[in-house]
């Protein structure tokens, strides 16, 4: 929730025009359940989060990428069908300063349990070319809603379990110290 909020207000900022973004869900999958939901194509970013080990994905969907990238060009307010083809480079290049800024609040939000140094490895609009764990890995899914205008999409951060089993442990002494403060 701290970084849907923190979402919201750098997207709201960098675009000049009210984001909402919120916490849609946080589910646990299968690493092929997740890919399988996805459209394709996509905006399908594989993240690695130093100090620990595997990958991350942050996948945003072309019905709101494209909104925002029409917002960013000048474009108008109306709600379009976004187009059924992957980003051009000039759109890549466009997106990976949302990416980043996204980066950005993770580390932040991040920072509470264990300083992570999230960074874009690569982005890929067919998310079936991408195997970052086996297709039967547990995942956590973290999905959030994004509305600009007329315009929503959805954006997921999965995290494969492997990749957060070495922190576990201070998941639950970060909610210990949250319930206590409460």
């Amino acid at each position: 929730e701290v970084f849907a909020r923190n979402m919201g207000a750098s997207l709201s900022a960098y675009l000049r025009t009210i984001v909402d973004v919120k916490l849609a869900s946080v589910e646990q999958l299968t690493y092929s359940e997740f890919i399988m939901s996805l459209p394709n194509p996509t905006c399908f970013n594989l993240l690695s989060a130093k100090p620990l080990e595997g990958e991350v994905v942050l996948e945003i969907n072309p019905s709101i990428i494209f909104s925002i990238i029409d917002r960013l060009l000048g474009g108008g307010k109306d709600a379009s069908t976004p187009p059924d083809r992957p980003l051009t480079e000039i759109e890549l290049g466009i997106v990976r300063r949302i990416i980043q800024q996204a980066l950005d609040q993770l580390c932040t939000v991040w920072a509470r349990i264990k300083q992570i140094q999230f960074t874009l490895v690569e982005t890929e609009s067919n998310p079936q070319l991408r195997q970052i764990v086996p297709p039967n890995e547990v995942v956590v899914l973290i999905s959030f809603e994004i509305t600009l205008g007329e315009s929503s999409g959805s954006m997921n951060l999965c995290i494969p379990f492997m990749v957060v089993e070495p922190i576990m442990p201070a998941f639950a002494i970060q909610n210990l110290f949250t319930v206590s403060r409460g």
